[in-house]
């Protein structure tokens, strides 16, 4: 969405609620600077495994989807190829999607399967990731 202003430029307006708590409720900038703040508000989720590997699943707090999708939180996973870096993430829609996932991450990610392999996925019986 833009808006005019002077001399035709033209500024993006941002949706008022673009940040949100836990429970997907709109909140304030500064309330999500505080809660940014608190580690134990952010993880939701974490492993640590072998070698450096790791997934971790936290809260964003910034619904970054221009249509509103509400995708809140976020899963990375660090064990493979890039360990320690960032081998790849995954975005949720709400708290509890995330941490029931982040389990079956976890559990393949165990197992030297890479959840983005859709085809050893399936093989487990474990629905493929977006």
């Amino acid at each position: 969405m833009t808006t005019e202003h002077g001399a035709g430029r033209k500024r993006s307006r941002q949706r008022i609620d673009i940040f949100l708590d836990r429970s997907n409720n709109p909140i304030t900038i500064v309330d999500w600077a505080h809660k940014r703040r608190d580690p134990d508000y952010c993880i939701v989720a974490q492993w640590e495994g072998e070698g450096g590997a790791s997934v971790c699943t936290f809260w964003l707090g910034v619904d970054t989807d221009p249509e509103g999708g509400r995708y809140n939180f976020a899963t990375c996973v660090c064990a493979f190829e890039q360990c320690p870096q960032p081998d790849y993430f995954y975005r949720w829609g709400d708290e509890e999607r995330a941490v029931e996932r982040d389990d079956d991450i976890v559990w393949l990610v165990e197992r030297g399967i890479k959840p983005w392999d859709n085809d050893a996925v399936l093989a487990t019986g474990i629905d493929p990731f977006p």
